[in-house]
């Protein structure tokens, strides 16, 4: 479990956001989306990353390819999304989920699953899938 939480802290404390400023507020919206899509975002989820259900944050690497860390009830992990199909706004996406998660039970066993999933994701117009 030690190593999720250092895994979550360091992913946080290496994704920064910087903005130029130079009098004028310019927002390059490549630099912030693919296809519409937020590079980052957060989402609620059943199963995944989350172990049994709690939130994942999102982040695209690539118009195809997603990589998420989320935590939840009873545990937490780490994954990637391969997307066949470009990511765009107001769709749907079928996915492959490639994930590893470590699920702790209250008073009960821990253990770590990796799993290959099929699935889908629905691009919202906001920063939350």
């Amino acid at each position: 479990m030690h190593r999720i939480i250092a895994a979550v802290f360091f992913a946080m404390s290496v994704t920064g956001w910087t903005q130029e400023d130079d009098g004028k507020k310019k927002i390059d919206p490549d630099k912030i989306q693919f296809g519409g899509v937020y590079k980052n975002s957060v989402s609620v989820n059943i199963g995944g990353t989350s172990a049994v259900a709690g939130i994942s944050w999102e982040h695209l690497l690539t118009k195809h390819l997603l990589m998420d860390i989320g935590i939840g009830y009873a545990g937490g992990g780490v994954g990637f999304q391969i997307y066949p199909w470009m990511v765009k706004r107001s769709t749907i996406r079928p996915r492959l989920a490639l994930s590893s998660t470590f699920i702790a039970w209250p008073h009960a066993a821990q253990f770590q699953s990796n799993y290959i999933g099929l699935g889908a994701t629905w691009f919202m117009t906001r920063k939350f899938n």
